[in-house]
């Protein structure tokens, strides 16, 4: 019976660490997405800037 119950541990640490794994991989992937979004708004703005300095 003490066998089951490890290996029934050892399964939960896995799938425990797995999941955290993959928490902290969505937030990663939120940040990226985040930065992304702020250096397209960065070259829009530039690109604006730079057609309205050639329009003038």
């Amino acid at each position: 019976m003490d066998c089951k119950a490890q290996v029934s541990f050892e399964y939960l640490i896995t799938v425990a660490i797995s999941m955290i794994l993959v928490i902290v991989a969505m937030i990663l992937a939120i940040q990226i997405g985040s930065l992304s979004d702020a250096a397209k708004l960065k070259i829009i703005e530039s690109r604006n800037a730079l057609i309205e300095s050639m329009i003038q």
